[in-house]
């Protein structure tokens, strides 16, 4: 149990700095592109993607790079949620979540105005998983999707979009150290939460 401990304390080292790469070099990118862009008389956009299930809600904020389309990040952090990576969730498994994702989205209009959309992202996700009876698991995820969508802006800069599409979760590195008492339904959901898998995802989110 000691070197496993090792192990995932220093995986989640790793991904940190991984992340805060992503991060410090978006915002760079977007800081750099303010010089020059101011569309719609709105250049940053601050952003929510609720998540009413289990509250792990992402946010953060995006930029536009081009007359139609944006760039943005968001991320989100919560211990011992409930969420699965993806599926459904089990009572007696706990899950420290960490993720960060990058969406590029274009627009059939302006970036900033009522618009059907498409977005591409990127992210990483770190998923550690504890059951009551003392199992581990812990997996990194590279997250990929394509999702279609509408957005509507006010006046006073409030907006809202809803989309639907496909995301894939690659699992990149994972590890389990399953105790000899556990249930075979909490087996089973360790298993299926730290492979590779695909699935819909849904989204309403929320920005100013």
């Amino acid at each position: 149990m000691k070197n496993f401990d090792t192990l995932v304390a220093t995986m989640n080292l790793y991904n940190y700095f991984i992340l805060k790469k992503i991060s410090l070099a978006l915002v760079f990118f977007a800081l750099l592109l303010q010089s020059s862009l101011c569309l719609s008389q709105k250049s940053y956009n601050f952003i929510v993607l609720p998540d009413p299930v289990f509250s792990t809600h992402h946010i953060g904020f995006e930029t536009a790079i081009s007359k139609q389309s944006r760039l943005g990040i968001m991320a989100a952090h919560k211990r011992a949620s409930n969420r699965p990576a993806y599926g459904q969730a089990n009572k007696n498994v706990s899950n420290d979540f960490s993720r960060v994702l990058i969406p590029w989205t274009f627009t059939k209009n302006n970036a900033w105005e009522d618009s059907f959309f498409v977005t591409a992202l990127i992210g990483l996700e770190d998923d550690n998983f504890e059951t009551i009876a003392g199992s581990r698991a812990e997996v990194t995820f590279i997250n990929l999707g394509v999702l279609i969508g509408y957005q509507w802006f006010w006046d006073n800069g409030f907006n809202i979009s809803t989309s639907y599409g496909r995301a894939l979760l690659i699992a990149n590195n994972s590890n389990k150290d399953i105790v000899g008492t556990e249930s075979n339904d909490v087996v089973t959901y360790l298993n299926k939460n730290t492979k590779t898998n695909n699935h819909g995802a849904f989204g309403v989110i929320l920005g100013w």
